[in-house]
This record gives structure tokens, C-alpha cells and sequence, in this order.
């Protein structure tokens, strides 16, 4: 129902694949990215990930409510930057993640905790169908946008303070976070709402790079 309505573009919805045929696909691509995962000697990030998925899609995680939507929301996302963490890590010889490692995976996971209901903005007319406890449906839409779009913007100052980047490594995600927050607070058409999930999207991508920022300017 919920992307019959949000997006209706999936393979599901638009007729291109059955639930039957997505489930036959699921039982022969989950035990090969296990494979593939032990190759690579990331098994328990997939696994990590994989309960994620399931707690979120199976159990209903995504319609519990929007704390517990969002932590799994964050527990997944921070699994695969593990894995991708972990394999060049090891690519490149050094040791596991070290401790600064976790704690900079702990941050993205706030980062994405706090800030993620940014998806549940144009998504509310097919999650209200669903009746899925989002925070804009929860708490409001007033609230919500103007909470995230704060949230952005803090977080784009503390991010960059964690590595010590100099001050075009503030400039830009603060630059970029103060469009977001603009468009999360006045920009409310679902058209709208769907851009600024992909400009968030595009912002998360420059907090994740942010240790790669401090590597090439140090």
C-alpha cells in the first residue's frame, strides 16, 4: 500500500516483479552475499546488516515508531560504512577499525538518528495510509521540519570539529546544511520534500568523507 502510494516507480508497485518473484531472488542473493562477505572477511557487518533489514522490513521496525524507525534506519546505514570501512582497512594492511573508528561511526549513527525523518517528509500520505508512527505524523510536520532542519546544521559544525579540518572542510558541509534546513522548512510540496531527501542524501556523503578530507589536506 505505502509505495503503491510514495513510490510507485519500485519494481513491486509497477508491475515489474512479483512478491513471489522477490522473495525467490532474496533467497539466492542473501546466502551469496554471505559468500561473498566471508571473502572478504566482513561477515559480521553483513550479518549486522542483515538484522537490520529484517527488524526494519519483517518485524515491523519501520512502523513501531519513529525512534526505533530511525535507530534501525542508523544501525543499518552505519553497518555498511563498517563493512566498506573494514574492507579498506585491510586492503590497504593496516589493523581493524581502531578505536577513533567506532567513535566516528557512533557520531555518523547520530547523525543519521536525528536527522533521517528528512525521508518521512514526502512519504507522508502513503506512511499515514500505512498508519506508520513517523515523526511527522507524531509529533507534527511544524515540528518536525524545524527540529531536522536545526539538527542539519549543528551537526554540520560538530562533524567537521571531530577531525580538526580546516576551514573549507567547515565551509562547505555548513554551506550545503543551511540549503537543506531552508528547504526542509519552506520549500513543503512533496515534490519538494523528495529533493530535499536527495540533498540530504548528498550532505551525508560529505560527513562520511570527512576523514578522507582530513587524510588529503593534513
Amino acid at each position: 500500500m505505502e509505495d503503491s502510494i510514495n513510490k510507485p516507480w519500485r519494481p513491486i508497485p509497477s508491475g515489474r516483479v512479483t512478491a513471489d518473484e522477490s522473495r525467490v531472488m532474496l533467497l539466492i542473493l542473501v546466502p551469496l552475499t554471505f559468500l561473498l562477505a566471508w571473502q572478504l572477511d566482513v561477515v559480521q557487518e553483513s550479518a549486522a546488516f542483515t538484522i537490520c533489514t529484517w527488524m526494519y522490513n519483517d518485524l515491523g521496525g519501520s512502523s513501531e515508531g519513529s525512534f526505533i524507525r530511525n535507530a534501525l534506519n542508523a544501525a543499518g546505514l552505519v553497518t555498511l560504512h563498517a563493512g566498506a570501512t573494514a574492507i579498506a582497512l585491510k586492503r590497504s594492511g593496516s589493523a581493524q577499525l581502531t578505536l577513533q573508528s567506532w567513535a566516528w561511526l557512533a557520531s555518523i549513527a547520530a547523525v543519521i538518528l536525528t536527522t533521517v525523518q528528512t525521508q518521512d517528509l514526502p512519504d507522508r500520505h502513503g506512511d499515514l495510509a500505512r498508519r506508520r508512527k513517523t515523526m511527522p505524523l507524531v509529533y507534527g510536520e511544524e515540528f518536525t521540519r524545524w527540529v531536522t532542519a536545526v539538527l542539519v546544521i549543528v551537526w554540520s559544525l560538530v562533524c567537521p570539529s571531530i577531525w580538526h579540518v580546516d576551514m573549507f572542510g567547515y565551509v562547505v558541509p555548513v554551506l550545503v546544511a543551511v540549503f537543506l534546513a531552508i528547504r526542509i522548512v519552506y520549500c513543503r510540496s512533496i515534490a519538494a520534500d523528495e529533493l530535499s531527501w536527495k540533498v540530504w542524501c548528498g550532505w551525508m556523503s560529505l560527513m562520511f568523507i570527512l576523514p578522507l578530507y582530513k587524510v588529503l589536506t593534513a
